[in-house]
């Protein structure tokens, strides 16, 4: 795995560049980002392209063995094009153009916007795409994140009814799709719909995630296009980009067909979720690479319980789990922060506040060190027994649902529900993937359907047949309450599947913590969290049930047998303590067993990983633990026997000794 570092030439003194080169030389690093938000240099006035800057610093990478990947810089008009093509702005929620000064001020429903983003994406692709300092280049920045794909402006309003006709038809069928009886809000004229984001009782969620729909649309055809321009230009020379976090609400399954790397910003610090979102942008390049545009920089000196910021040692971990995760490379953001403007306080990278030179530059050199001595293990197969769906149709979902009347929300934080459950299965010895529903199932044993709210046509037969031929399925508790067009189904769940979950949903349960009801799994009783149902088995075994409701049935967990496999249906939302009950139980209807050497520790982060055992120390104290066997630590070439201990943010890799 290569390591990277975001750099900003344009923001310090040319006489600067060379030793900055070389201090990331000197990290390991070879890969630099450059360009991203740097149009202003780039075309200073419309049409006069000014690219030597960045020659001199694409050459004097390359001499320090570093390659560069530049960005489009599209996501930071500069002010002349604002000013004298106000068409091209995006709109604010109140319906006023957006100031200049800023960034994801370009709006891609702007036929103008589009004007100029293929001619500097053009020009730069003409300039560099065959520039052997050049490995690759990362379109735009983070689409979705901050406007989450809402513009006000006239052409994007004329653009979202143009894509609602070629989606409906006719008024009256867009009017019986979205329910707009509800609140007096059925259309007469296409010309009646207008984008909002905000009214004084809430919106339809339907049409809330039609205007999402759309924009996602709209901005995944904006990168295509720019991808489509340099692709001829610049053979040999990779496309990515970075999409935001979890997605930010994008279908990161649609990545794959216009980008050769899937790419990702991660700054997430908790170990686990760092973990679990590695292994689902793994899966989302579907075979193509995946990677890491922007994570931490900074290797601290110290980290408390109430201090959330890296800390010393934490970073050459993060970057030798990337490429546990298969990251083609990890790049941090950024080289230091910046001089001036809105991220003058972001924190040092591999020089500090002050431009001296910090602890990063040693974490990296480190991290270098442990991925090439894990080389054999990096080139061995990935396999999973499990999988977990996910779906942005859910995502959206369940950051938008309505409360209404005091009711606790159906869903929780709908990916760290998820990224809970990959904890709990690696832990185990289980390391899951995700999955689209597009996905050949039947390549995995078990797969766990969890807040898979929206159901689409056809899909509930997809997840029958996987069962049918001998998978084991595991849904969650709101499994298709809504259809396509994001309406309640007003059949009964799961959707479509009770006779091959064998129960169906009874009463929908709304829990306080700390009060019934809680539920009981043979002489355990764990709290649900937030949300809970009651289940009437269909020919089902019941596993757990409520303890303390007092309706006609009581039932919470259910297994069932249908055609060659098994399927459990869970009627909660469960935290972690609850999850450390509850998944055994529902490991045992899959026929998993509990596979990990090592002992639970409150501060340990245990996952296996191609016929070893990752073991990481996520706290600011040494921790020891026991383990069953004799291993190598393939990070030391040390021997591991009985017990194993971690310094604090310490990874190790553990692999069993030969007998």
């Amino acid at each position: 795995m290569d390591i990277g570092i975001a750099y900003y030439p344009e923001h310090w003194p040319q006489e600067r560049w060379n030793e900055d080169f070389a201090l990331m030389a000197r990290a390991g690093i070879t890969r630099v980002r450059m360009a991203e938000f740097a149009w202003c240099r780039l075309e200073p006035r419309e049409g006069a392209f000014e690219f030597g800057w960045l020659d001199e610093a694409v050459a004097l990478a390359a001499k320090h063995g570093i390659r560069s990947i530049l960005c489009t810089p599209t996501e930071a008009p500069p002010p002349w094009l604002s000013v004298n093509y106000p068409e091209t702005r995006e709109w604010s929620p109140d319906g006023q153009p957006y100031a200049t000064g800023s960034r994801r001020n370009f709006d891609p429903a702007s036929p103008a916007a589009v004007h100029f983003s293929d001619a500097i994406t053009r020009a730069m692709g003409e300039h560099f795409g065959r520039n052997p300092g050049a490995a690759g280049w990362q379109l735009d920045n983070e689409i979705g994140a901050h406007t989450h794909f809402v513009s006000t402006s006239p052409w994007r309003q004329a653009r979202f009814r143009e894509w609602l006709r070629n989606r409906y038809g006719t008024v009256d069928a867009l009017n019986r799709a979205w329910g707009l009886v509800f609140w007096s809000g059925e259309v007469q004229d296409w010309s009646e719909i207008e984008i909002a984001t905000d009214a004084p009782t809430g919106l339809n969620p339907a049409y809330q995630k039609e205007v999402r729909d759309f924009g996602q649309q709209l901005w995944m055809e904006f990168l295509a296009r720019q991808a489509a321009i340099l692709r001829p230009l610049c053979p040999g020379q990779f496309i990515t980009h970075n999409i935001a976090w979890y997605g930010e609400q994008v279908d990161i399954w649609k990545l794959h067909e216009f980008l050769d790397v899937v790419g990702i910003d991660n700054y997430q610090r908790r170990a686990e979720v760092l973990t679990a979102v590695g292994d689902l942008y793994h899966a989302a390049g579907r075979g193509k690479p995946w990677a890491v545009l922007e994570m931490n920089a900074q290797d601290g000196e110290y980290s408390t319980e109430s201090e959330a910021g890296p800390a010393r040692g934490w970073l050459t971990s993060a970057l030798v789990k990337h490429a546990l995760s298969g990251a083609s490379f990890a790049s941090m953001f950024r080289e230091q922060a910046s001089p001036s403007g809105s991220e003058q306080f972001g924190g040092p990278g591999i020089r500090d506040e002050f431009g001296r030179p910090t602890a990063t530059i040693e974490a990296c050199a480190e991290a270098k060190r442990v991925i090439a001595r894990l080389r054999p293990v990096l080139d061995r197969p990935r396999e999973a027994e499990v999988a977990i769906l996910f779906d942005s149709d859910d995502l959206i979902f369940t950051e938008m649902w309505p409360v209404m009347g005091g009711r606790r929300k159906l869903a929780n934080d709908y990916p760290r529900e998820l990224f809970e459950i990959h904890h709990q299965f690696a832990r185990r010895g289980h390391r899951p993937t995700f999955v689209s529903l597009d996905h050949d199932l039947s390549r995995h044993r078990a797969v766990f359907c969890w807040n898979k709210l929206l159901i689409r046509e056809g899909q509930a037969e997809i997840l029958r047949r996987y069962v049918e031929q001998g998978g084991v399925l595991i849904g969650g508790h709101a499994l298709g309450f809504l259809n396509h067009a994001g309406r309640r189904t007003c059949e009964p769940m799961p959707y479509r599947l009770t006779d091959v979950f064998g129960c169906t949903v009874r009463d929908l349960l709304g829990i306080r913590p700390g009060h019934a009801p809680r539920l009981r799994l043979g002489d355990q009783v764990v709290e649900a969290a937030t949300h809970g149902a009651t289940l009437e088995p269909l020919g089902g075994e019941v596993l757990a049930t409520w303890e303390g409701w007092t309706g006609d049935h009581t039932a919470a967990i259910v297994a069932h047998r249908h055609g060659k496999g098994r399927t459990a249906f869970v009627g909660a939302l469960l935290d972690r303590p609850a999850w450390e009950v509850v998944l055994p139980v529902l490991m045992d209807v899959a026929g998993l067993d509990d596979r990990n050497p090592i002992a639970p520790h409150p501060h340990l982060e245990t996952f296996p990983e191609r016929g070893c055992w990752v073991i990481y120390n996520d706290h600011h104290q040494p921790a020891t633990t026991a383990i069953r066997g004799e291993f190598r630590d393939l990070t030391s070439d040390a021997m591991v026997r009985d017990k194993v201990d971690l310094a604090p943010y310490q990874l190790r890799v553990l692999e069993p000794a030969q007998t």
